[in-house]
């Protein structure tokens, strides 16, 4: 246990150049190293005693028992701290090879929405989409710092991975609300003579997916409308855009 004692210093001391260490790892050795004498000398003291016949061997054998426990705490908790250390080399290339992955997704989210040529991008996606693509980038500076605080970089990448989940999933319910709004629209341009309402839904339907880029509003709008003079198209028209969708994926 001393050994590995010596061991553990020295890798606190080589992780530390690289690193920087919030959990108190010199001062953990230092404790451990100071338990370590005064259970050395303890047993310097017992095995002493025992040999000149000044204590039985009973008590020797209870203490030796105590001291077996505190060495095997000791022991685990040192390589506890040698598995924590080891783990930030992986976490560092976990999340530079997570950030590539980010910037991927991002460039392919970016060739999706120019895919089916939109009017525009709400206001609130365009925030996050750039907003997400900062911290990216601020990450990769961080990364390439002398000596890294894994804390504050596990922080920052927790939040990038929850605004590109949040950001693929906005992406593909614009491209579904547009497409859909669309699909919708040729489905309701057989009405537009014999229902002016369908005509007033569709100019308010164009009006916010050309002019403000309300997607999902002006999916509601044809929607509705639809469903007044014929029930149901509505769902058919949905389930006919799913198929479409699932064919090309597959393909």
């Amino acid at each position: 246990v001393l050994q590995s004692n010596r061991y553990v210093n020295i890798e606190v001391d080589r992780v530390s150049q690289n690193y920087i260490l919030s959990n108190n790892e010199f001062v953990r050795v230092q404790e451990f190293a100071e338990q370590l004498e005064k259970e050395q000398e303890a047993v310097q003291y017992y095995s002493k005693a025992m040999e000149n016949h000044q204590v039985p061997y009973s008590v020797v054998k209870e203490h030796y028992e105590l001291v077996l426990e505190k060495l095997n705490s000791i022991d685990e908790d040192q390589t506890d701290l040698v598995n924590t250390l080891s783990d930030l080399r992986s976490q560092e290339k976990a999340i530079r090879d997570g950030l590539d992955v980010f910037e991927l997704d991002l460039r392919n989210m970016k060739r999706t929405i120019e895919k089916y040529h939109l009017p525009g991008l709400p206001k609130e996606y365009l925030e996050l989409f750039f907003a997400t693509s900062n911290r990216i980038e601020q990450l990769w500076q961080k990364m390439n710092r002398v000596k890294l605080d894994m804390t504050e970089i596990n922080a920052a990448n927790n939040v990038i991975e929850e605004d590109v989940e949040k950001l693929d999933i906005f992406t593909e319910q614009i491209v579904d609300n547009a497409q859909l709004t669309e699909y919708m629209i040729q489905h309701a341009n057989r009405y537009r003579l014999s229902h002016p309402e369908i005509e007033t839904a569709i100019g308010r339907a164009l009006d916010l997916f050309n002019h403000t880029f309300k997607y999902d509003e002006s999916l509601q709008i044809i929607e509705s409308a639809l469903e007044q003079v014929e029930p149901g198209a509505g769902n058919r028209v949905r389930q006919n855009y799913q198929a479409e969708k699932n064919n090309s994926l597959f393909f």
